[in-house]
């Protein structure tokens, strides 16, 4: 296992965003809005070289775990913050499972098409039938692609609304939510389906847990009064967990609880507001279902040069997100105006 380029570019890449931040202390410190999304933005480019690399067999020592690690962190964020969505609501309706299910599948259907065509104007192979594009609509799965992270995080955000629509005290939601996701893990490693469909999966509830700050108050004080310790305990456990990522099942559920834990206590000493990597994080969801349109499609163009086909697949992305974007503004705005 070497280091090649995309790594080194990568060290140096969290390095400098490092030195970018700005430390703080005291109460002001934790995972708000603009830290959370610039993290999302980081690991979601990741994820994208992540992707890239595997389909040329790589052998990388950040490359191949970082990307594994980062979905974790997605899930920590997303049980974190959906937490804090609802137990702002007084009164839980439909409406949050059903407007999350929509921001979901808008950006699918549009990325579904695009890809159908892809297939189309690419590829000899067979393309998919009418009954088979229905099953994929109905299922939210691109044709030749796995789409594990969109049906998992939907099963979260459901067992997260029922748990709030039973339950009233914020304990036993958590309870609650993580002792179905241990189900869930336990039952997907039984009826054999991939490792990355359960492995990550245990740092939903993890978030869950972090926005509730009663249930870690003694361990945020500890971290703050023990500053250097706690920042070589962490980068201990972020090394442990970079290694030894993809093994036994077991020590693959623990490395990226490893990783986001350590996520989590760097942003109690470095915020930061970066517009770039926040608006890659804030519309992380697109940039994941779109990424998948250019990996197959930029394979067949740039098949003997990694680097050129990772550079094509990250700003191929990035356009189509931004048009995706800016078509669904204006749509926004005529539909508006029509109401007006």
């Amino acid at each position: 296992m070497s280091f090649g380029f995309l790594d080194i570019f990568f060290a140096l890449f969290l390095v400098a965003f490092l030195f970018r931040t700005r430390p703080v202390s005291g109460e002001d410190s934790g995972f708000d809005r603009d830290t959370t999304a610039s993290l999302r933005g980081i690991a979601m480019l990741m994820i994208m070289i992540h992707h890239v690399h595997s389909r040329f067999n790589g052998n990388s020592p950040i490359l191949d775990p970082g990307g594994y690690l980062c979905v974790g962190l997605f899930f920590l964020i997303s049980g974190y913050g959906n937490t804090l969505s609802l137990n702002k609501r007084k009164e839980l309706k439909t409406d949050w499972l059903v407007n999350k299910l929509i921001k979901l599948y808008i950006p699918f259907f549009v990325a579904y098409w695009i890809y159908y065509a892809f297939l189309k104007v690419l590829y000899v192979e067979r393309v998919p039938s009418g009954k088979e594009i229905i099953s994929d609509l109905l299922t939210m799965s691109l044709p030749n692609k796995d789409t594990w992270f969109v049906k998992i995080i939907l099963l979260c955000f459901l067992i997260h609304w029922v748990a709030k629509k039973i339950f009233s005290d914020v304990q036993k939601q958590q309870i609650f939510i993580t002792v179905l996701i241990l189900i869930y893990i336990i039952a997907a490693r039984k009826i054999l389906v991939k490792p990355q469909w359960y492995t990550t999966v245990a740092c939903y509830p993890l978030g869950c847990i972090i926005a509730c700050p009663r249930a870690l108050d003694k361990l945020l004080k500890f971290l703050r009064e023990k500053k250097a310790f706690s920042f070589v305990a962490f980068s201990i456990l972020t090394v442990i967990a970079l290694i030894a990522a993809r093994k036994v099942w077991l020590v693959t559920m623990v490395c990226p609880i490893f990783f986001s834990m350590a996520c989590y206590y760097y942003s109690f000493n470095f915020k930061t507001k970066t517009n770039f990597f926040s608006w890659i994080g804030t519309n992380s969801l697109e940039f994941y279902i779109f990424h998948y349109i250019f990996l197959q499609g930029l394979e067949i163009i740039f098949e003997t040069n990694r680097y050129v086909y990772a550079l094509g697949v990250v700003l191929c992305t990035m356009v189509t997100v931004y048009l995706y974007l800016f078509g669904k503004g204006m749509i926004e705005k005529i539909i508006e105006k029509v109401d007006r």
